[in-house]
């Protein structure tokens, strides 16, 4: 099922369950895909970590450079759940993520990033490479966020998303899509070989969702 083709970011007080998809695509909305990649290969190179983890931050905390963290290790600070049954307890929260990674200054990824926060609706608090390892899903969960933005880099027919029991493709590398991610989903991977990679944009504003946060 190809996502329809929406003009913006449906506001929460206009969404209607069962009419508005929750998956869809925003017009007029595209970038290099295949750069995005290439900078993804170079920056996850350079800095020595193996993706099968499958989040990196791009956007990072402020307060976490000032302590002196490292390049490689704000990549993963808090990458996974905010959750506090995740986390030991400890948690941190999406608006403390308030500033691109000092590696991506002056990079196309970073360029892509600004125009998305134009296009956004909402701040973002986490920005990240979410990375689908081939014959892989995510377990069923719901989100706290109203919607979050995805821009695929690396994807085919093959990888997929099922929202409260529909199913929806992210096909268009480069291309701008939102999901309102409060109902039960998961992303799923098929592919026998390719990964899937994902920028994806996490809004600071909150809502409960359907069922506990995964």
């Amino acid at each position: 099922m190809t996502p329809e083709i929406l003009d913006g970011i449906v506001r929460q007080e206009d969404f209607v369950d069962g009419t508005t998809p929750y998956i869809y695509q925003i017009a007029g909305q595209s970038f290099d895909g295949e750069k995005l990649y290439r900078e993804y290969e170079m920056f996850s190179k350079s800095l020595g970590f193996d993706d099968k983890q499958g989040q990196f931050n791009l956007h990072v905390r402020s307060k976490s450079i000032e302590a002196g963290m490292s390049k490689r290790d704000l990549m993963t600070d808090f990458c996974g759940s905010l959750h506090p049954k995740k986390n030991g307890g400890f948690t941190v929260l999406e608006n403390e993520f308030d500033t691109v990674h000092p590696i991506l200054r002056g990079s196309y990824t970073e360029e892509v990033i600004n125009a998305v926060k134009e296009v956004s609706i909402e701040t973002f608090g986490r920005i990240r490479w979410l990375v689908l390892q081939p014959k892989t899903c995510y377990s069923m969960h719901g989100d706290p966020d109203w919607f979050r933005l995805h821009v695929p880099m690396k994807t085919s027919k093959k990888a997929f998303f099922i929202v409260n029991e529909k199913y929806y493709e992210m096909h268009q590398e480069g291309g701008l899509y939102v999901i309102h991610p409060n109902k039960m989903h998961t992303a799923v991977n098929s592919n026998l070989y390719d990964k899937r990679v994902h920028i994806v944009f996490d809004t600071v504003v909150r809502t409960e969702p359907d069922y506990e946060t995964d």
